[in-house]
């Protein structure tokens, strides 16, 4: 099974909502991070 990139939202109430993006295989998160591309937090 290939690797998933699945962009998302942080839950936390900031008025930031920080984005990040997980990368997925069989149903597992095996990286998290921030969304370089997030027009606002730039991946932070």
């Amino acid at each position: 099974m290939s690797v998933l990139q699945v962009r998302g939202v942080c839950p936390h109430d900031c008025p930031d909502s920080c984005g990040v993006v997980s990368e997925v295989e069989n149903g597992r998160i095996l990286h998290f991070s921030g969304d370089p591309n997030h027009p606002i937090t730039n991946g932070w």
